[in-house]
């Protein structure tokens, strides 16, 4: 049973669905390191959050998959989890390019996602249609790999940042005018910072008397 309390709710603030399914983690790399997903329940719960399915398509997804399907499904979302998560916040901190490897792989998964694509008259164009994501675990996945991949190849990647937040990390593109977002969220870690610069005002004050 999951032990979660943000899968179904967490922000979406990354400005694309693969950057929100990063930040299903919060202090990446640190000493107090939180884990939001735990089971497939959990990956299900997000997937309905973030509209990818309606809450009776996902009820539907779970009755119809053995324990061992929806362990095997969850593992697969969490690797891709890891593969992106070491893509973009990479990319974040402005370290060297995406490894070869990472992007190897990368292609390989965009490959897949892309297999089901029909181009389909929309009333003014056209436009790419996919298989739904509640046509099997794999598919539910597919849907990231191509954001990914559209974030990759289509956005500004200067704009790709991470917050600055202690034990936060949360990767985001910058959609603000004159790219001076810093926080993934002003009302949280913004608001912790300016309260910790407050706090530590205040202690340097009485140390001086």
């Amino acid at each position: 049973m999951s032990d979660s309390a943000r899968a179904g709710c967490l922000p979406r603030i990354g400005g694309a669905l693969a950057l929100d399914f990063c930040n299903t983690t919060t202090g990446r790399g640190t000493e107090r390191f939180v884990e939001h997903l735990f089971d497939h329940e959990d990956l299900l719960r997000w997937s309905v959050f973030n509209e990818l399915l309606t809450p009776e398509a996902a009820a539907a997804s779970g009755a119809r998959t053995s324990p061992d399907e929806r362990a095997a499904a969850f593992a697969r979302a969490m690797h891709l989890r890891g593969l992106l998560n070491r893509v973009f916040d990479g990319l974040a901190a402005h370290r060297a390019p995406v490894e070869a490897w990472a992007l190897a792989e990368l292609t390989a998964l965009a490959k897949q996602a892309w297999r089901t694509a029909e181009l389909t008259p929309t009333g003014v164009g056209y436009a790419w249609r996919f298989a739904s994501a509640d046509s099997g675990p794999a598919a539910l996945l597919e849907p990231i790999v191509r954001s990914a991949v559209e974030v990759l190849t289509t956005r500004d990647l200067t704009r790709l940042k991470a917050c600055p937040g202690p034990y936060c990390g949360w990767v985001f593109l910058d959609a603000t005018k004159n790219a001076g977002r810093v926080w993934c969220e002003m009302e949280v870690c913004g608001t912790r910072a300016k309260l910790r610069k407050r706090t530590l005002a205040r202690q340097a004050a009485r140390a001086e008397r």
